[in-house]
């Protein structure tokens, strides 16, 4: 039966809305609940511009749906902080957001001092409200001399622990130890060792989670064979790293002598690993899966034909895009680029965009569903720039921000460590940055800035059922309804639209989305 507001229908007998111009998320919602638009969860609208598949969108003021976007500000500069003097080269940081120290989150860094040759961990708490980074404290970690000649530290959602992996030069071994915070305690448990490693060069480490494995992905610097990848456990609590699986990377023109390894995930099981070949004086990078113990690998394909430096590549996953983005050292400096990643671990490369010609330390720094940032030094500063990735590959560099210090002007030595690490999706709006640097005399800097993010994601309806051209109708996927248009999703899973309007299992930043019931569907706000 028809449904008439004032003798106009408004609702055919075939559930379809009629004579409506304009309808607000909250009416989009009640009546996707009673099953109008499409029946069983889904209405039929306009589309203001083209929307994808399985897009997540709004209702804009003239009854239109609109893709979920956000505004990314200009970073703004916090605080900067001398640290260490002059004998600073290994360090590394990374965020925990469930530490709960004064119900906050917070950094949690481990630096190598060459002086006396203690390693030490630094705190840093992340207001739960603002997203700033406000306080801290330190104290000496490891007190042999022989460890942390290369050390690296990554977060593990599935078990809220990172792992901490560094060098230990008197067994020539890699060692792998849990980490976590519970307030200002730290627990840490036993470490555990790889056999023999032959460490060379800069002693760079590469430290990768993957969410959907719910392991870490190890490689190193290694002298006389080929690079390895520790496939790495981690339980709750205090318990021991497990070392799963030892795998010598065999892919197809791999040599002897690569180094500064870098490795990135989509946290859904897909890989891309970046080294320098010294044979060659090139950079290379391949795509690989993992079952179990067994490694696939597409084809090794070459990003830069020029020497690399231990702070000359960098390689994160861009979650917005879908694509992974990479930095190199060129003939004109530094270039990025995009990397996507096909069937059969296929790499196309996307055009390669110069930054700078004359800086050489930089990082990409990984802000989940919000996505990623260039961090780079250019001796007098250092510099934040939005990337911004197309569906093509091209690769757009938002505005140079300075995020150092206006008094600390020169000494950002262009061929020193550089890292930056990111809170991940905005709390409350904001995005904390801690940078760690050498300035000067090997002296590490560590600088605090933030970044305000503002999405649309908090007036989410629904996601196309289909893809929908510019000024088209088309079905919307509203609450009580099941798209069927989601890829990679974990069943029985609950979801979130990220400030960019991409699905995230993190709820951080996120407004609720629904459930997975297959791998390809979500049960919008079941």
């Amino acid at each position: 039966m028809a449904l008439k507001i004032g003798g106009t229908e408004v609702v055919d007998n075939n559930r379809q809305l009629k004579n409506i111009a304009s309808v607000d998320s909250t009416t989009v919602a009640a009546l996707g609940t009673a099953g109008v638009g499409g029946g069983g969860g889904s209405i039929e609208l306009t589309a203001a511009s083209a929307l994808t598949a399985g897009q997540a969108v709004i209702v804009n003021s003239s009854g239109q749906a609109v893709a979920v976007s956000q505004t990314i500000d200009n970073p703004v500069f916090e605080q900067g902080l001398n640290l260490f003097s002059s004998d600073i080269k290994y360090f590394d940081t990374a965020y925990f957001p469930n530490a709960n120290l004064n119900g906050n989150g917070l950094f949690g860094s481990f630096i190598k001092r060459t002086s006396d040759g203690i390693t030490y961990q630094q705190r840093r708490t992340v207001n739960s409200n603002t997203g700033v980074i406000d306080s801290q404290g330190d104290n000496q970690y490891l007190t042999n001399s022989s460890y942390s000649n290369g050390l690296s530290i990554t977060y593990g959602s599935g078990m809220d622990r990172a792992l901490l992996a560094y060098g230990y030069d008197s067994s020539n071994e890699l060692q792998f130890r849990g980490v976590s915070y519970s307030g200002s305690s730290i627990s840490s448990g036993s470490s555990v060792a790889t056999s023999t490693h032959n460490y060379q060069g800069d002693k760079r480490i590469a430290n990768c989670y993957d969410a959907s494995h719910n392991k870490f992905f190890i490689s190193a610097d290694r002298a006389g064979s080929n690079l390895p990848i520790y496939v790495v456990s981690l339980g709750t609590g205090t318990a021991t790293p497990v070392i799963d699986t030892t795998h010598t990377v065999n892919a197809s023109g791999f040599t002897t002598n690569y180094k500064y390894p870098e490795i990135a995930s989509d946290n859904n099981g897909q890989f891309v690993m970046a080294v320098y070949d010294a044979s060659q004086g090139k950079c290379k990078a391949v795509a690989f899966t993992v079952s179990g113990s067994t490694f696939s690998y597409g084809t090794v394909v070459e990003v830069a034909n020029e020497s690399q430096f231990n702070d000359s590549m960098s390689l994160r996953y861009d979650t917005p895009s879908g694509k992974f983005v990479i930095t190199a050292r060129s003939t004109n400096g530094i270039d990025i680029r995009s990397i996507t990643v096909g069937g059969s671990n296929a790499i196309t490369l996307g055009t390669a965009v110069n930054v700078s010609s004359s800086a050489r330390a930089n990082c990409i720094v990984d802000s989940g569903g919000r996505g990623t940032a260039l961090v780079i030094s250019i001796y007098s500063a250092i510099q934040h720039r939005n990337i911004t990735v197309a569906s093509n590959g091209n690769i757009t560099l938002g505005t140079a921000v300075t995020v150092t210090e206006s008094s600390s002007n020169s000494g950002w030595d262009t061929s020193r460590n550089l890292i930056c690490r990111s809170t991940g999706e905005s709390i409350n709006g904001i995005t904390g940055f801690l940078l760690l640097a050498n300035y000067s005399n090997n002296d590490l800097e560590a600088n605090e800035y933030k970044q305000t993010v503002s999405s649309t994601n908090t007036d989410f309806i629904g996601f196309t059922e289909g893809s929908i051209n510019n000024g088209a109708t088309g079905d919307i996927t509203v609450i009580g309804g099941v798209n069927d248009q989601q890829s990679g999703l974990t069943v029985g899973l609950k979801y979130y639209v990220s400030g960019s309007g991409s699905l995230s299992s993190s709820s951080t930043g996120g407004q609720y989305a629904g459930v997975a019931t297959a791998p390809t569907k979500l049960l919008v706000k079941g």
